[in-house]
């Protein structure tokens, strides 16, 4: 009777555990999926449809691969905490412009950067975000270090 008893235990537990994972990723799909795809960003009187890239996977890859973007269109990469980030050309097909934003403000600007460019890029600051935009961008729209961003889910 006991043997069966601890049998039934190792069983519920087992079953618990089991609900408690399909739980934690049933969690984490809703989460990916709430999560804004796109958002649209406003520099000055200039606005900007980008895609939101927040996991390491989504990061990894950029715009990697794509042979371009369309006008006022780019990538937004968001991040947890503000930090000296580091940026690459690896895969790209075309040039861009990169806009460093910390909270609402933008902290540095790498305009004109080739798709080639071999080398690692970095802001002179700590950032929690970072807009890929068309080559061109900046200079077009006088965008410049202190301009205030505003992001809203699309």
């Amino acid at each position: 009777m006991k043997v069966l008893m601890n049998k039934r235990f190792d069983k519920f537990i087992v079953a618990i555990f089991i609900i408690m994972v399909i739980a934690a990723l049933v969690l984490r799909v809703l989460q990916v999926v709430r999560s804004p795809k796109n958002v649209v960003i406003e520099i000055g009187n200039q606005t900007i449809l980008a895609e939101v890239a927040k996991t390491e996977t989504q990061r990894a890859k950029g715009l990697a691969g794509r042979k371009n973007m369309k006008e006022n269109q780019g990538m937004l990469f968001i991040f947890e905490d503000a930090d000296k980030r580091v940026f690459w050309m690896r895969g790209m097909k075309f040039p861009l412009d990169f806009i460093w934003i910390r909270g609402n403000e933008i902290r540095d600007l790498s305009p004109d950067v080739p798709a080639s460019y071999p080398s690692l890029l970095t802001p002179r600051e700590e950032v929690d975000k970072v807009l890929e935009v068309n080559v061109g961008f900046i200079d077009k729209y006088h965008v410049k270090i202190g301009d205030k961003v505003s992001i809203d889910k699309k």
